[in-house]
């Protein structure tokens, strides 16, 4: 897909858009603009302009169903600091208007398709651009959007850093965050059932991977705030629990047996927030090795449970404590421990990582991400051992003040670990 067909109404498919009330999100959409026009001033911006799409929905108190597994919708925005500026499709947004009429009075409603041209004539003075992306976007010709930005506004005074959304949106407020608790509580009891039935069921009914995620999307729509996953559940049984991204297909399906490993990675997109959560079940008897390397998991994951680090800790050093159980055996994953997840958003939330970092210019990994109250990050060490077997173990963690002014994090899912 090229740029130019994605400011084609008619090459997208827009779903309804609907309101998303200030009793789920804890702060309204006037709320969020004066708080973004003050870090506007600060910059003496004149116009910030809004492409990722999970921003937008923060920002607007809006949610869709355009993109499969996050809840946004196909949009751009536009704020000065007298007006804003949303450009969607209008019909999407006829029933978010219907239920929340501000709407029409707090932005300046424009088609989707006219944003780059009425770009040209909004935006003066002094520009906020992102800059580019780089965690995983939610629509997949992202850059060449950037890099169309930028053309139009090229004779502009540009100033391309990360917007103060994409901070803003990381720090959950109270209600976002017992909204976040409460979406863990649903999703946990679904998950626990889930297991209850393997165990009870394995080697007794036929059961594969498919068939066990089906399992868990049948009793995750029992809950009547339920919306989507917020990714393609993993059922990985033995060796395919080693692919760190599988995804259980009919072509490659395994039959579960009550025996060996499988490693279930599941989140969910309640009304009340958005889950992530890794569980890897011992079915039958294991070898030596599965138990040290599931014992090496297990502590390596405790290691973020009591800690408080001080709030100049990086992600990349949270991220080398992690790893020392697992390096302590001569073994490693090929994956970050953690990431930051929104609220009703896209579950891998930027900029929040405990990792590596990534390669800059000089060569060299860097990740000086800090921690601060509210935020929301997963926490996700493995080890994965080709034509064998994999481990993960996953909870989500919400980033705390601890008594003497350093932090720590609370577990925000219930299930609990088998022990061995």
């Amino acid at each position: 897909m090229n740029t130019d067909s994605v400011l084609k109404e008619n090459e997208l498919n827009f779903a309804e858009i609907f309101d998303y009330p200030v009793e789920y999100t804890g702060e309204s959409r006037e709320s969020k603009l004066n708080r973004i026009r003050e870090k506007m001033a600060e910059k003496s911006a004149d116009y910030l302009i809004l492409t990722k799409l999970d921003d937008i929905a923060w920002t607007t108190n809006l949610r869709g169903r355009d993109v499969p597994e996050t809840p946004v919708f196909f949009s751009y925005m536009i704020i000065g600091m007298d007006q804003a500026y949303l450009f969607v499709n209008k019909e999407a947004i006829t029933h978010a208007i219907a239920d929340a009429p501000e709407i029409e009075s707090i932005y300046d409603i424009r088609d989707y398709d006219c944003f780059f041209e009425d770009l040209k004539d909004i935006a003066e003075g002094n520009v906020w651009i992102d800059e580019k992306n780089k965690g995983e976007p939610l629509r997949e010709d992202e850059d060449a959007i950037y890099e169309k930005v930028i053309e139009t506004l090229k004779s502009h005074n540009l100033c391309q850093e990360m917007n103060p959304v994409t901070h803003m949106k990381t720090i959950k407020n109270a209600t976002e965050i017992e909204g976040m608790k409460k979406a863990h509580e649903m999703e946990s009891i679904t998950l626990q059932k889930l297991f209850d039935w393997i165990f009870e069921n394995v080697g007794k009914i036929p059961m594969t991977e498919v068939g066990i995620s089906e399992k868990l999307e049948e009793l995750r729509r029992e809950w009547p705030t339920y919306i989507e996953p917020s990714f393609t559940t993993i059922v990985g049984y033995k060796d395919h629990g080693a692919i760190i991204h599988y995804r259980p297909a009919k072509e490659t399906d395994y039959e579960v047996k009550p025996e060996g490993m499988m490693v279930i990675d599941a989140g969910g997109q309640y009304m009340e927030g958005t889950t992530d959560m890794t569980r890897t079940l011992i079915l039958g008897e294991i070898s030596d090795e599965m138990k040290l390397h599931y014992r090496a998991v297990r502590e390596a994951q405790n290691v973020l449970k009591d800690i408080t680090f001080d709030i100049t800790t990086t992600g990349k050093e949270l991220d080398d404590m992690v790893r020392e159980p697992i390096k302590a055996i001569g073994l490693d994953y090929a994956h970050g421990t953690g990431h930051g997840v929104g609220h009703l958003l896209h579950v891998h939330e930027d900029p929040v990582r405990i990792n590596q970092g990534r390669q800059t210019e000089n060569g060299i990994k860097e990740n000086t991400y800090t921690f601060e109250p509210g935020v929301i990050v997963s926490n996700e060490p493995g080890i994965y051992i080709e034509g064998s077997h994999g481990i993960r173990i996953e909870d989500l963690m919400l980033c705390v003040e601890r008594e003497d002014g350093r932090l720590g994090f609370e577990m925000l899912t219930k299930v609990p670990y088998q022990d061995i």
